[in-house]
């Protein structure tokens, strides 16, 4: 019988795995193969913390809504409150809509107050990268308060 722990698969797990097929491709000297996989492996570091139901969800939606239009995503946006949401929300939310590069600068100057000048050179997934890194540098200081209020 599989164990829970089975249940709590992240796609970190999957990286994982990815990297032990990445140096197994390369003992065969499959140079496309390894630069392939490597790629592949860096593309989804940023969806590390997710579950895979989430991930797949995320992809699941993304391929449905290729075409979306951006009316429909400053609609939502102007529907919610960025500063409201958990971290869990922005993240699914971050990966699942089809944001510009200048929507993505608007969440990280209004929820995380990352300047957008100094940004705004950035590449649209180096943004997403950028808010991830933000959410998982809040994430880790919840972690030491929770310690250190016990």
């Amino acid at each position: 019988m599989p164990s829970s722990k089975n249940n709590n698969f992240k796609v970190k797990d999957f990286l994982k795995a990815l990297l032990y097929l990445e140096k197994l491709s390369s003992l065969g000297n499959n140079h496309k193969m390894v630069k392939f996989i490597n790629r592949f492996r860096n593309s989804l570091t940023p969806f590390g913390e997710l579950n895979d139901k989430d991930f797949i969800d995320m992809l699941e939606n993304n391929l449905q809504n290729t075409d979306k239009p951006v009316n429909d995503i400053n609609t939502f946006l102007e529907s919610i409150d960025i500063n409201d949401i958990s971290l869990d929300e922005l993240r699914k939310l971050l990966y699942n809509q089809n944001f510009t590069k200048e929507q993505l600068l608007d969440i990280a100057e209004i929820r995380f107050g990352i300047s957008r000048g100094t940004h705004e050179r950035l590449r649209k997934r180096e943004i997403q990268e950028l808010i991830e890194k933000a959410m998982q540098n809040i994430e880790t200081l919840q972690i030491i308060a929770k310690k250190a209020s016990k």
